[in-house]
């Protein structure tokens, strides 16, 4: 496979994705639900990207203070995410949401709320752009053959591991994780299609895109369920029960579905 090296610089590319998420941290304290989903769209997509210069041994103390970073806003973003979809799903439920319940949500909400608010402030930009900046110096000096061979053996050892968890997993055992695997995977061949677009690429793109799409909404459902039962233990009485026992059964047929779909593109994928 022929790359050309003045398609895509890989200190630019890495740059780019830094600076966009600054623009989208900053944005995300309008605590809107596309602002939340895109802020940690945008940390999924830069750990993909450190998990291959962690591979490269590049600027190894900066990409892990970088990690580190990350982690307080993925994890309360992910908690008011969870909330966003869950609203978003109880919207479409066809049974009016009892009072009880709406008000226990809302105080759940805005309990994260707070916390997320927090985790903003505590955010270090200068600390941030500084370790991006001893990041992009190195990269200026790597060659890009290099950087594509490795991107491409890191995509091989993802789906292995892929492979691996899915033929030892039953049912819906490991689902999330494979999805995870699955993002990495779609962020390194988004980056490959930059420096070089075949179709041989954009097909694996597709067929892993539609995977993980798929995987994503099944795993909406199952944290929706999850959460739902954390407020069916707190609220006992008959109307409660009557909604919770309406809502648990809303969404199976379409999961079951979906785990279907998973399967069928998950034997084509593994066979590639």
């Amino acid at each position: 496979m022929q790359f050309n090296n003045r398609k895509t610089s890989i200190s630019a590319y890495y740059s780019v994705r830094f600076e966009g998420f600054l623009t989208d941290l900053s944005q995300a304290r309008d605590l809107s639900d596309a602002s939340i989903h895109k802020i940690r769209v945008d940390i999924k997509k830069l750990r993909a990207l450190l998990l291959v210069l962690e591979e490269l041994g590049v600027e190894e103390r900066a990409v892990y203070k970088l990690e580190k970073q990350f982690r307080p806003v993925f994890r309360a973003s992910g908690k008011l995410r969870t909330i966003q979809l869950g609203d978003q799903l109880l919207k479409e439920f066809p049974v009016d949401t009892p009072l009880q319940l709406l008000h226990l949500l809302e105080k759940d909400k805005s309990e994260r709320v707070v916390k997320l608010n927090k985790t903003f402030d505590d955010f270090n930009f200068l600390k941030f752009e500084k370790r991006v900046n001893c990041i992009c110096i190195k990269l200026e000096q790597l060659e890009l053959d290099e950087f594509v061979s490795k991107l491409l053996e890191f995509i091989q050892n993802q789906m292995e591991v892929i492979d691996k968890v899915w033929n030892t997993s039953k049912d819906v055992e490991n689902l999330h994780q494979l999805r995870k695997y699955f993002k990495v995977v779609k962020t390194l061949y988004q980056f490959l299609i930059k420096i070089h677009e075949n179709d041989e690429l954009q097909n694996s793109l597709n067929l892993v895109n539609e995977i993980e799409s798929k995987l994503g909404l099944w795993h909406d459902y199952e944290v929706f369920d999850q959460r739902m039962l954390v407020f069916k233990d707190q609220l006992v009485d008959s109307e409660h029960r009557k909604f919770f026992r309406e809502l648990r059964f809303w969404k199976r047929e379409e999961k079951l579905l979906l785990l279907k779909e998973i399967k069928a593109l998950m034997k084509d994928i593994l066979l590639k």
